[in-house]
């Protein structure tokens, strides 16, 4: 089996604004894989917020 190092960072809220349930600010964290590019970008808003209501109310669409 090959490990590969992980790296996380978290950046700055982004607002998005969706007509179904208004404005959400969700946190971005970037996770990169080893050196070879491979990142994968999670959008989520912050526990027990409005924020995490209204994407849960946008998933069970």
């Amino acid at each position: 089996m090959h490990r590969r190092e992980v790296r996380v960072r978290r950046g700055e809220p982004k607002r998005f604004r969706r007509p179904e349930v208004g404005d959400l600010t969700l946190v971005i964290e970037v996770v990169r894989f080893g050196d070879d590019g491979q990142r994968m970008t999670v959008y989520q808003a912050e526990p027990g917020s409005a924020d995490e209501a209204a994407l849960g109310k946008l998933a069970a669409r």
